[in-house]
This record gives C-alpha cells, sequence and structure tokens, in this order.
C-alpha cells in the first residue's frame, strides 16, 4: 500500500497504538496546497481541520495518509497536532518558512510558490478534492460538519485531547468489516517491516 518514496518510519507500540510519523517532506506541501487552493491566505483553524481531513482520506482508501502525525479530538473538532504546532511556530520542518508565512493574528498565506514535487498526483487529487468539497463552508461550519461526520471523533471539553486511533479512522470508513480488516493488516504490515528496516 505504501507509495513510491512514500516510506514509514517508527510507530507508537510503547502506547499501544500505531502511528504514523509526520512527513517531513510533504508536510509543507500539502499546507501550502491547502493554502493556494483556499485562496492564497486561510485561518489556521481551518488549515487544521482540511489536513485531518485530508489524512482521513487517504488512510480510508490508500492504507496511508498524506501528512501523517498524531490524531487527536479536541474542542473544535479533529485535527493533526503536528499540523497545529507547525503553524503556531511550536515545531520547525525545513522548508516551512520558505513557502508558508508566520501566523498573523489567525491567518496564514502562502509567500512562495510551490512545486509540489514532494507530492504524488493521488495525493494532490485528495488535498484538492477535499478543499474544493467544504469551499462554501465557514470555518465554523466546518468545524460542525467534523462533529457529526467523522464517527471517530470524540467530544472532548476544551483545553483538553483524546487520541484518534488509526485503527478508529479505518472503522470509521463505513466499509465492508472485511474490507477495512484488510487495510489494518496491510498497515500493520508496513509499519511492521518499516521498524525492522529502520
Amino acid at each position: 500500500m505504501l507509495e513510491a518514496g512514500g516510506a514509514l518510519t517508527g510507530s507508537n507500540r510503547g502506547k499501544g497504538t500505531m502511528n504514523f510519523p509526520l512527513n517531513h517532506a510533504k508536510v509543507v506541501h500539502a499546507v501550502a496546497r491547502i493554502i493556494e487552493r483556499s485562496g492564497g491566505v486561510t485561518t489556521l483553524l481551518r488549515i487544521a481541520k482540511i489536513a485531518y481531513l485530508v489524512d482521513r482520506i487517504s488512510i480510508q482508501t490508500r492504507g496511508i495518509p498524506i501528512i501523517g502525525g498524531q490524531y487527536f479530538s479536541m474542542k473544535k473538532g479533529p485535527m493533526t497536532s503536528e499540523v497545529s504546532d507547525l503553524i503556531n511556530g511550536k515545531l520547525q520542518v525545513e522548508g516551512w518558512r520558505q513557502f508558508i508565512s508566520r501566523r498573523s493574528g489567525d491567518e496564514v498565506r502562502v509567500v512562495a510558490q510551490s512545486d509540489f514535487d514532494p507530492l504524488s498526483t493521488s495525493d494532490l487529487e485528495i488535498i484538492d478534492s477535499v478543499v474544493e468539497e467544504h469551499r462554501t463552508r465557514t470555518t465554523l461550519e466546518l468545524v460542525d460538519w467534523c462533529h457529526k461526520n467523522c464517527p471517530e471523533y470524540r467530544h472532548v471539553e476544551a483545553g483538553k485531547r483524546e487520541e484518534i486511533s488509526i485503527a478508529r479512522i479505518v472503522r470509521a470508513s463505513g466499509k465492508d468489516p472485511s474490507v477495512t480488516a484488510r487495510i489494518m493488516n496491510q498497515i500493520e504490515a508496513d509499519l511492521e517491516l518499516d521498524a525492522i528496516l529502520a
């Protein structure tokens, strides 16, 4: 299920959950693509929602994320922890400031054109389709949509968070149980193999 160049490293077995690590090569360009397709400037919360939904669809359909990282339920819906940290300046990855501005209020913008080379054609198709699907929703409407349409999400109080496992994301796809089992088996095999090769 892994695409060429999409090898994953590490997992979260010590905590009893599998976890795709953040893909440093792709996260910058994926977020830049989200912002670009959203008009060149957008809010932090909207980026966090779209980035989570992009990985959600990718995991459910291909067995791999585009961005990776740890997923959490928070007061305003599901999100990827590392994407939030990058936007808020709590995490640094190479190339981030080359393409994405520092936050101004609750917004960030694209500051340079990316060629999106680290992203595959299918990565770009998923990102573009998610942005387009939610284009007419306000950010608050998008938050509400995630609450209602992401069964893996759990309500939490403000200031708290609960991890969303990959297994919950896969099961929430609504696919036949045998299909979800095959996806999970493939994910486990990919992560186990990568751990051996690391």
